[in-house]
């Protein structure tokens, strides 16, 4: 409740004022004037918060775009070289509707033997030729490793990517409780492994493959990208190249060990439960492999990490420690972004923040991908 509570505020203050107002005339219909008198003094006061939230979603974009030009100065702008831009949006009016980017061709392909969860889509527009190869952008969902799907998150990022030309994999993947750890991360590099093999046939440059999710996606993000050598994460097919040029995790779980304290009993908890069916004393290799910080080398991939400052699942505490040694050890780019007020999961929907940040992302995405042509 108190995510869907402050998830509601910080992404959606306009709408919560909106409400508001509509609660005031009907409250001032039906109260009396001690209820009247007690609605002027509240009404107001949380029309000035609601303005609080939305000013300071707007700070967001600016914060992302300081900290890409803080890492990169020279960094490139948004779009693709060679992609023309389109005077089109890749937003509908409404919050929740996006552009289509797929075909009755690239919806629901088969990676993998699952009939149900081994299924991706490709975003791409359709104005650009498949001979026209362009980067690849990995998108994995979150859901605590239990729920959600490759057809309702990271609308925004997937629509803007593809306006500016990126050739988007967009997949399922199997789910706890039914799926036990680490069938998850199996099926995100499975994924990486089709698209190096297939992606150019849909007009990807399998050459380069960056990888982006928020929460357990985040986690199995991060977890790709520093662990793609790992032979138990890809049983099978060891030989198969699944490692990925670029990361930009949101919000993940980057220590399943919780070393330093930070995120408390109720993660290891949960995950001891449903996903990994095993406690951390039971179990303690398997939750230090499945930890992203475990596994940070020099040579990592360049990292764009998110975070907001008041998320209530994932604390913004572990991803500090996660991008503090990142930083301290990787020979490539780390970028951080903390946004003030932002909830977990503040990306889901067209919301001011979530607009702001994507820009530097796909900036920062394009840098990562010019720097491979150099």
């Amino acid at each position: 409740m108190s995510l869907l509570l402050g998830w509601t505020v910080s992404e959606a203050p306009l709408l919560c004022a909106v409400g508001q107002t509509i609660l005031h005339i009907r409250g001032l219909r039906r109260l009396g004037p001690l209820g009247r008198a007690a609605l002027w003094l509240l009404t107001p006061a949380l029309w000035i918060f609601y303005a609080f939230m939305y000013r300071e979603g707007r700070k967001a974009g600016g914060i992302a775009a300081g900290a890409l030009s803080n890492e990169i100065p020279d960094h490139e702008g948004p779009v693709l070289s060679g992609v023309a831009p389109r005077r089109v949006a890749p937003y509908r009016p409404l919050p929740l509707l996006h552009r289509d980017y797929t075909t009755s061709d690239t919806r629901d392909i088969a990676y993998g033997p699952d009939p149900k969860f081994n299924r991706l889509d490709i975003w791409r527009r359709p104005d650009i030729p498949t001979s026209q190869h362009t980067p690849v952008l990995v998108q994995i969902h979150g859901g605590g490793w239990m729920i959600g799907d490759n057809k309702t998150q990271a609308l925004p990022l997937l629509a803007a990517a593809a306006e500016a030309g990126w050739t988007c994999v967009v997949p399922r993947y199997r789910l706890s409780p039914r799926a036990p750890w680490p069938d998850h991360i199996i099926d995100v590099n499975s994924v990486i492994a089709w698209t190096k093999a297939n992606i150019a046939t849909f007009g990807g440059d399998a050459s380069f493959v960056a990888i982006t999710g928020g929460s357990a996606g985040g986690h199995l993000t991060s977890l790709a990208a520093l662990a793609s050598s790992h032979p138990d994460f890809k049983p099978g097919f060891e030989d198969a190249d699944t490692s990925v040029q670029a990361a930009v995790p949101f919000y993940g779980a980057y220590d399943w060990t919780d070393r330093d304290g930070t995120q408390g009993p109720t993660l290891a908890e949960f995950i001891a439960r449903w996903v990994v069916k095993r406690s951390k004393t039971e179990a303690p290799d398997v939750y230090e492999r499945a930890s992203p910080r475990s596994w940070i080398r020099p040579d990592a991939p360049p990292f764009f990490v998110l975070h907001g400052v008041i998320d209530s699942l994932l604390t913004v505490e572990q991803a500090r420690a996660f991008v503090n040694e990142l930083r301290a050890t990787s020979t490539s780019p780390v970028v951080y972004a903390e946004l003030p007020w932002a909830e977990h999961a503040f990306d889901l929907t067209q919301s001011v923040r979530t607009r702001g940040v994507i820009p530097p992302i796909l900036s920062f995405l394009k840098t990562a991908y010019e720097a491979t042509r150099d």
